[in-house]
């Protein structure tokens, strides 16, 4: 087997439609449709979140605006809540390596429960 990561795509996309609909649109069709394209139990889901004031501290002046991050928050956590296999991660207050390593060993805990 393969394992292929996907950067947010699915999940930025709700975020993007939570950004200029407002939140009801997660009950939408459009929504449902793309959350089970996704929700399989060979799809694992990883949410790195940080707070507002770490983020602009880490991309400076490439940071979004705070009215979309808090977008993007909604929809993350909408997604977080409905996936079968969804590791949450606040980044403000954890180094790369710890994250790393949590994202690693939640992989493979994942890939061994599979293949038992």
């Amino acid at each position: 087997g393969y394992i292929i990561v996907v950067e947010r795509y699915i999940a930025g996309t709700l975020a993007d439609l939570v950004y200029i609909h407002g939140e009801p649109i997660l009950n939408s069709i459009i929504s449902r449709f793309l959350f089970k394209t996704v929700n399989n139990n060979r799809t694992i889901f990883i949410y790195l979140t940080a707070d507002y004031k770490t983020i602009v501290g880490r991309r400076k002046l490439m940071s979004e605006p705070k009215d979309y991050i808090e977008a993007q928050e909604t929809a993350y956590r909408w997604f977080a809540r409905h996936f079968n296999n969804c590791l949450v991660i606040n980044t403000s207050k954890s180094t790369i390596e710890d994250t790393q390593k949590t994202i690693q060993d939640w992989i493979m805990q994942h890939i061994k429960v599979k293949s038992d």
